[in-house]
């Protein structure tokens, strides 16, 4: 549905030059939900924007169902915008216009009666949840509310493709979601494709198939999201993840003086990484049992991502050293994922 192509955008300023994207590469098939992360300046919101070509890319092609939209002339290219929506952290709703207004903009060229404009108005409402603020202002909205509205406003048009730059950073938890509930609802019942913009790696968890992760305008990793939360492979995915997990405050424990879960020098601690059917199993118990040894679980971190179980356990292994031995080489034949954070008192 959606192809970047080798896509490079550069920003000059008098004596001095920001590579905002450099030669990005992203594949977004019909009725995905695909998430762009990255840090402050990674240049995913340029990315976005690039996609609709708010801003046009120095270098690279656009692919909008295969047709290269960055050779259209300008009355074309705004036919096609019709069918790309978008929707912003700050909903840039119009405070003089009521909610009616507001949504009605994006129709104001296609000549519509007011009885046609009226039932597409009531309808979008229908389906954002604000039937009852038709005639409300923006000032007597709530942030949700708000973004209610630009989303409205945003499928108005009827897109195909929803564009999503930090649609829910302005709102707190408990909106986040219904908002991304919302989004959802929207793919399946309109079958929409969304590419969302965020550096909440919990929203990437909550909503998308796939996941580009940027880093100083490149992408760094992408693959589907159950991929990229079991086996992380670039340093910057794996501090989005950490975010979501209390890895860190383990860490802080294991490299404290204290030993809190008075660990014996011979003891083996290990993060044990398990995706999938392995959740039921009863892994542990079963190499406990069959090695002698003892195996305790001191934290567990777990996920549903995509209908997938995550986890990740930090276990220490305690017995014979024979024993210690064939217990981590059965977890390994199992597949789970094996690293020792501790062996001989040294971590």
């Amino acid at each position: 549905m959606i192809k970047l192509v080798n896509v490079s955008k550069e920003f000059r300023q008098k004596n001095n030059s920001i590579l905002a994207l450099d030669n990005v590469n992203i594949n977004v098939s019909k009725g995905e939900i695909h998430g762009v992360i990255g840090y402050s300046g990674a240049g995913k919101s340029t990315l976005i924007r690039c996609i609709n070509l708010l801003e046009k890319p120095d270098k690279g092609q656009v692919l909008y169902k295969d047709e290269d939209i960055t050779r259209l002339k300008e009355s074309d290219l705004r036919q096609r915008r019709k069918k790309i929506g978008m929707i912003f952290q700050h909903f840039n709703l119009m405070p003089s216009r009521n909610v009616y207004e507001n949504i009605a903009y994006p129709l104001k060229k296609e000549r519509l009666s007011k009885e046609d404009e009226g039932r597409i108005i009531a309808e979008l409402l229908e389906i954002v949840e604000l039937e009852d603020k038709e005639l409300a202002y923006p000032s007597q909205l709530s942030g949700g509310q708000k973004q209610r509205v630009a989303i409205a406003r945003a499928l108005a048009n009827r897109p195909e493709v929803l564009l999503c730059d930090e649609a829910t950073s302005a709102l707190d938890p408990k909106t986040t979601k219904s908002i991304l509930r919302l989004l959802k609802k929207l793919r399946d019942e309109l079958d929409l494709t969304i590419i969302l913009i965020t550096h909440e790696m919990e929203v990437i968890k909550e909503i998308c198939h796939k996941v580009s992760i940027m880093e100083r305008g490149k992408i760094v990793e992408q693959s589907d999201v159950v991929s990229i939360f079991s086996n992380p492979r670039s340093e910057v995915t794996k501090e989005f993840i950490q975010t979501t997990s209390n890895k860190n405050k383990l860490d802080e424990i294991l490299s404290g003086s204290n030993n809190t879960f008075g660990l014996r020098n011979d003891d083996i601690l290990a993060r044990v990484q398990y995706v999938g059917d392995l959740a039921n199993e009863g892994i542990l118990s079963q190499a406990s049992r069959l090695f002698n040894i003892e195996i305790s679980v001191l934290f567990g971190n777990f996920d549903v991502i995509g209908n997938t179980p995550i986890g990740e356990l930090i276990v220490f292994f305690r017995g014979e050293e024979e024993g210690v031995k064939k217990g981590l080489d059965y977890f390994i034949q199992k597949g789970l994922k094996i690293e020792i954070i501790k062996r001989n008192g040294e971590i």
